[in-house]
């Protein structure tokens, strides 16, 4: 059974498109977290993800994908507005995003299902759960 965050803990979700891969009624949707809203958004998903498993992929320009962590335990998901970078540490290793340029929260039938973080040279982290965490707010 997925975690459930509270009705209203994270204003700003600004609905950007539905991508159900052709199919609408299976309640499928991307959308774009304001970057306004990024680091209230990690501090109280943050202790509700700590301990997930999660499968952690990169890309790189020209690199093709790679997983940078398999299944492996969520330690931590962090966003420093100051720094201006995201950070995800699970057991065994960690992965910084300086200068995230878009942050999106991929949902299927109300439950947070990935979270996509691109940077400004395009590179992308992918932060996928195994346990879908549902979100009691609408896209």
């Amino acid at each position: 059974m997925p975690k459930s965050l509270g009705a209203g803990a994270v204003p700003g979700l600004t609905e950007i498109k539905n991508r159900a891969r052709g199919a609408a009624s299976l309640g499928s949707m991307t959308a774009e977290l304001a970057k306004s809203q990024w680091q209230g958004f990690f501090e109280r998903l943050a202790p509700l993800l700590r301990a997930q498993v999660v499968e952690v992929e990169t890309t790189a320009l020209g690199l093709g994908d790679s997983i940078a962590a398999d299944w492996a335990r969520l330690a931590s998901l962090d966003y420093n507005a100051g720094a201006d970078m995201l950070e995800i540490a699970v057991h065994g290793g960690d992965l910084a995003i300086r200068h995230p340029a878009r942050i999106e929260l991929r949902q299927e039938e109300g439950a947070l299902q990935s979270i996509e973080i691109v940077d400004a040279a395009g590179r992308r982290g992918l932060v996928v759960l195994r346990a879908p965490l549902r979100l009691d707010f609408a896209f």
